[in-house]
């Protein structure tokens, strides 16, 4: 996949989960670094809505920003994004919570 376009998306949400909002700081992290070396210190995944396998596309609309524990619940199928009132919401199928993604690029659901 394209590593230029996984961290555009990451720095697009200040490497911030879609889904939760949390932030994985790592070791070396303080808020008195300057914004680019900050991110420095971030880390966050990028997941593919329809994986690369599946023949999905490497395109941000196909990608999200996550925590690696939201990763990890979309891979075990936990979490499900779909579209309800027009809005693409990430669906607990285990537990039934609703939660809207954080959306700042299109993002297209197969």
């Amino acid at each position: 996949s394209s590593k230029p376009i996984k961290e555009s998306l990451k720095c697009l949400y200040d490497f911030r989960c879609q889904i939760c909002g949390d932030v994985i700081l790592r070791t070396g992290w303080n808020k008195d670094l300057s914004r680019a070396n900050q991110w420095v210190y971030l880390n966050a995944d990028v997941h593919h809505i329809l994986p690369l396998s599946k023949h999905g596309p490497d395109k941000r609309a196909n990608m999200l920003c996550l925590c690696p524990s939201c990763h990890r619940k979309f891979h075990t199928g936990e979490f499900e994004l779909k579209e309800i009132n027009n809005k693409i919401t990430c669906v607990d199928q285990l537990l039934g919570h609703k939660k809207v993604v954080n959306q700042k690029h299109p993002i297209i659901l197969f």
